[in-house]
């Protein structure tokens, strides 16, 4: 019987931490399609113009500030990330994004 044993360190991304519908892929296809519906329905450009400044608010709130403030507070900065998937990458024989969500940091 398989038990929860610790993991081995913080979570690499915010995003493994969230549920589907919370993940980039999900906010941007949601935004996109209110965006899309509201040019088909009312058909007012002020009402599209008006969402699409709010979708671009919660875009930048959510796809952008939330995640570098959790990755700041992690101690995690986005360039040590990208240095270490690619000082990992295939040549060490494993994919380096998986060596850091596995927690296994140098």
């Amino acid at each position: 019987m398989p038990t929860d044993a610790p993991s081995a360190g913080p979570p690499a991304s915010i995003w493994s931490l969230k549920p589907w519908w919370c993940q980039p892929w999900s906010i941007i296809t949601t935004g996109v399609v209110v965006l899309a519906a509201s040019l088909l329905w009312p058909a007012r450009w002020w009402v599209s113009l008006v969402l699409g400044v709010l979708i671009g608010l919660w875009w930048l709130l959510f796809l952008v500030l939330v995640p570098s403030a959790w990755a700041r507070d992690q101690g995690l900065e986005a360039e040590d990330l990208c240095h270490e998937a690619r000082d990992n990458g295939p040549a060490g024989g494993e994919n380096g994004l998986s060596s850091i969500k596995a927690g296994r940091r140098n």
